[in-house]
């Protein structure tokens, strides 16, 4: 009765919290290996369905996990995959995407961190409107570049609107490089 009353998003929700609360745990790696997998799954379905908020309770909830860097670092690879964040990236920039939904892709990103980074830059010269721009440039400053080689190749792109995004975040970052 419970279940059904419930509905399916819900169930869905109370097994993710189960799968991340278990990978708080000490258990061994295979199982957590496996474990990470299936949130992968639940991520791409989350992603999928623009459930931006329910993705980046799941990667947060990963990478605050504990669990060994090495399957970490794995993870967030796959995260920020081209194919998963063409997703996030397409729902950002869409003309007809709200200001919630914006917001919630910028907390998905934010919550990629250094991870999404690369995948940010490469989708400047993608996006037109000039506040969309700004939004994704104060999270790059506020995430950190390492990495200064995609940022000087938007130096040198032939649309004016990158080269100016480029200058800002070469401005704002903290590296005498």
């Amino acid at each position: 009765r419970e279940i059904a009353e419930e509905g399916e998003f819900a169930i869905s929700v109370r097994g993710l919290e189960g799968a991340l609360r278990a990978l708080t745990e000490q258990i061994p790696l295979p199982e957590a290996e496996d474990l990470t997998k299936a949130l992968l799954r639940m991520l791409d379905t989350a992603l999928l369905e623009e459930r931006y908020q329910v993705a980046t309770g799941i990667v947060r909830g990963v990478r605050n996990s504990g669990q060994p860097r090495p399957l970490i670092v794995d993870w967030m690879d796959e995260v920020v995959s081209e194919a998963r964040f063409r997703q996030a990236t397409a729902a950002f920039n869409h003309p007809q995407a709200t200001q919630e939904t914006r917001g919630s892709v910028l907390e998905y990103f934010r919550a990629c961190g250094p991870w999404a980074v690369e995948p940010m830059l490469a989708m400047i010269p993608s996006i037109g409107d000039t506040q969309l721009r700004h939004a994704i440039s104060g999270l790059l400053v506020e995430v950190g570049i390492t990495n200064l080689e995609p940022v000087k190749a938007l130096l040198e792109h032939e649309q004016a609107f990158v080269a100016r995004e480029a200058v800002y975040l070469l401005a704002h970052l903290s590296s005498e490089d």
